[in-house]
């Protein structure tokens, strides 16, 4: 039987990542439905304002509708990156998903685009009424 230091360093040894830091539990966590809250995942805009220092997403009621239901925020933002996939102008923000990729540091993917943020905030979703 192994002991339970034992069993915490083969722990440690099997989330660490390529890098060879030691991930915490939330690395790699999938926040998307968290986030999303039951909402349809299409957003009508995905944008980032750097004299604020957010990423907002607003999220809508249905493809069809396109009414913001709610709105996504991640503030305090100390590096942004985003990468364009694919220019359609037909096609719609779909979330693929949103997660932790290690302390800080989140990964939105959309059908379009791959954004990766690092923030000191914590993020939040509100439900507009």
């Amino acid at each position: 039987m192994q002991s339970v230091a034992g069993a915490a360093k083969m722990l440690r040894l099997f989330v660490s990542s390529c890098a060879g830091r030691y991930m915490t539990l939330r690395d790699g966590m999938d926040i998307t439905s968290e986030l999303m809250n039951g909402t349809y995942p299409s957003l009508s805009r995905i944008y980032y304002d750097s004299i604020r220092r957010e990423a907002v997403l607003m999220a809508v009621n249905n493809p069809e509708g396109m009414i913001d239901v709610r709105v996504v925020t991640f503030p305090d933002i100390v590096k942004y990156s985003e990468e364009i996939e694919n220019l359609d102008d037909d096609l719609i923000h779909g979330v693929i998903s949103i997660h932790w990729m290690s302390n800080n540091q989140f990964c939105i993917k959309a059908d379009i685009r791959e954004i990766i943020i690092i923030l000191t905030g914590n993020y939040y979703g509100k439900t507009i009424t």
